[in-house]
């Protein structure tokens, strides 16, 4: 794990603490860092909660080597998607947030904001890819089984033609297919626009994550990838 930033802190019962005390301690990195990286709760005496203290250059540069060896050592894939190499870039990411927040909490909250918006972006393109997959099953098996009935209806023509007078049975059973047949296809145009309001709504979500990611840069906020730079040469 790359996040060694958890260090034991004694808890104070509510018990002990008295009903007529007017203030409360109020920091805001430790709402900042309980949002990043939520307490850890061994006991009901002791929580392991988020280091408060900035790590030097040195510890920077062997977090970095920790990160290279992690991709090696768990073989992560250089490209495609990965799982284990996903996970190591969390956890540096949340690292970073980490970091971040010791030297400006706002900061830091709004990172935070980035990294559940970016994962909250990504939910969503999977499952409009996952929906897109099952739509474009359903419409193949839809377009089979329309076949199907047309096959159907036109063998029950052929039969009509050379039986002559068709039986009220055979007509009654052309129109009944003829129904199916009209049903299949409006579901098809149905699902069809269905999946393009899903694919306009994502494509929505994904053009104000680019202007939030504009207006941090623009706010003065460094980009992810400039971060660890940053704190290097602090």
């Amino acid at each position: 794990m790359l996040i060694s930033a958890y260090c034991p802190f004694l808890l104070i019962l509510k018990s002990s603490v008295g009903e007529g005390s007017e203030e409360e301690p109020k920091i805001d990195f430790v709402k900042a860092s309980e949002c990043s990286l939520p307490p850890i709760n061994p006991d009901k005496h002791l929580q392991n909660i988020m280091d408060c203290i900035l790590p030097p250059s040195l510890d920077l540069l062997a977090l970095e080597d920790k990160f290279e060896t992690e991709l090696q050592t768990r073989k992560a894939k250089t490209f495609g998607i990965c799982p284990i190499r996903r996970q190591i870039y969390d956890q540096l990411f949340d690292e970073l947030i980490r970091q971040v927040t010791i030297n400006c909490a706002e900061r830091g909250l709004m990172l935070l904001r980035v990294r559940d918006e970016i994962r909250l972006l990504e939910s969503a393109i999977a499952y409009g890819i996952r929906k897109a997959i099952l739509v474009e099953r359903q419409q193949s098996e839809a377009v089979v089984e329309r076949d199907e009935e047309k096959q159907k209806n036109a063998d029950l023509t052929e039969k009509k033609n050379s039986a002559g007078t068709p039986p009220k049975q055979l007509a009654q059973e052309r129109l009944i297919k003829e129904e199916e047949v009209r049903l299949l296809e409006q579901t098809m145009k149905d699902e069809n626009e269905r999946l393009l309001e899903s694919n306009k709504t994502l494509k929505m979500h994904l053009q104000a994550i680019l202007q939030m990611d504009q207006a941090l840069q623009q706010s003065g906020v460094p980009a992810t990838e400039n971060l660890v730079a940053n704190q290097k040469q602090n």
